[in-house]
């Protein structure tokens, strides 16, 4: 499922929501603090291989807590955060078979530290954020270690630091005066790469988690 598919499901969804008056958030708050659980897919568009165009996605579980601080501006406030965050690329190799060349595609997941920064606009139950993020590589890992021993992609120099666009979509529910849920739709996209040989890195998925209110 695409990530315009997520956001108009959920766009047209919430108006049946809206129908119970519980959904309707208090807005006089001063912070709010939460966790957030991510169900995302990674996409990778590799480049093509002679007649060859490949996608590949893969189901990953992201996490982390995020911090929103209400702006005097009505229906504004700024949303950060800090997450664990894994995307992924695939690399080929190819092996000769008796006469046939053969192709063989290699996973491997970079495993970031994910620093959002996002302006929220909020109408009563729903939202909207838009803004970018810092990633901080900390690790890689691979599902063919074999292949990864004996070639120069071990040894592979990667940016640290990389940079990107986030953009999310969802609905919030208040369970008592200082405590919601939410669910929302999302998607981010690396705009600077690992290095040079790398493909733009993105996710898009559903999440749900817990805001806890700091009120005046």
């Amino acid at each position: 499922m695409k990530p315009i598919t997520l956001i108009l499901l959920l766009a047209f969804s919430t108006p049946l929501l809206a129908q119970n008056d519980t959904l309707i958030i208090n807005n006089d708050y001063k912070w709010k603090i939460g966790v957030k659980g991510i169900l995302d897919r990674g996409i990778v568009e590799l480049p093509p291989f002679g007649d060859r165009d490949i996608s590949e996605e893969r189901i990953l579980f992201n996490y982390g807590g995020q911090f929103i601080y209400n702006l005097p501006i009505k229906f504004s406030s700024i949303e950060a955060g800090v997450f664990y965050i894994k995307r992924i690329s695939y690399y080929e190799f190819s092996f000769q078979l008796q006469t046939n060349t053969n192709f063989l595609y290699v996973r491997k997941t970079f495993n970031n530290i994910h620093l959002p920064l996002k302006y929220r606009l909020d109408i009563n139950f729903f939202y909207i954020t838009i803004g970018g993020y810092m990633e901080y590589l900390i690790s890689t890992s691979t599902n063919r270690d074999d292949l990864f021993n004996n070639t120069v992609l071990k040894d592979e120099n990667y940016k640290p630091l990389n940079f990107g666009f986030t953009t999310s979509l969802g609905f919030e529910k208040n369970l008592t005066y200082t405590t919601s849920i939410f669910i929302e739709a999302g998607f981010s996209s690396n705009l600077t790469y690992l290095n040079e040989h790398q493909h733009r890195l993105q996710n898009y998925g559903l999440s749900m988690g817990l805001n806890f209110k700091i009120y005046k």
